[in-house]
């Protein structure tokens, strides 16, 4: 389902519920973890765009390690590996021509088990994919 939601994805007619669905799309898919979209705004910080999470901060400064190292990996990141102000388990980067513009935040699966490597990927590519339609 998650990949027919990203070929859906530049077919919603607004960005808002797109991206209300993304995020519902993406914590079924990840077994029920909260998931948080983080898109970044002129002010220097990530704001919150949309959330399965009521408890999901507003923002997150532009300065918080995490980010800066999804910068420059690239790639998923483990907040156990590194000290971060952001409340999650796992960030996933969204980039624009080499620039963080945004990231997925999931809190901690609910039966505490990790991502496999397969879910991993594909969470990873949905959310890039997702970057390009935002």
């Amino acid at each position: 389902m998650l990949n027919r939601f990203v070929a859906a994805a530049d077919h919603f007619g607004e960005t808002e519920g797109m991206t209300r669905s993304f995020v519902e799309e993406l914590s079924r898919f990840a077994g029920g973890s909260a998931a948080a979209l983080y898109i970044s705004n002129a002010n220097g910080e990530f704001g919150l765009t949309d959330a399965t999470n009521a408890a999901a901060a507003a923002s997150s400064p532009d300065t918080d390690p995490a980010l800066a190292m999804m910068r420059a990996e690239r790639g998923p990141l483990s907040l156990r590996e590194v000290h971060s102000d952001l409340t999650g388990a796992l960030p996933l980067p969204m980039l624009h021509q080499g620039e963080l513009t945004g990231f997925v935040l999931f809190d901690i699966k609910p039966e505490g088990h990790a991502d496999r490597p397969d879910e991993l990927e594909l969470l990873t590519w949905a959310t890039q994919q997702v970057a390009f339609a935002l």
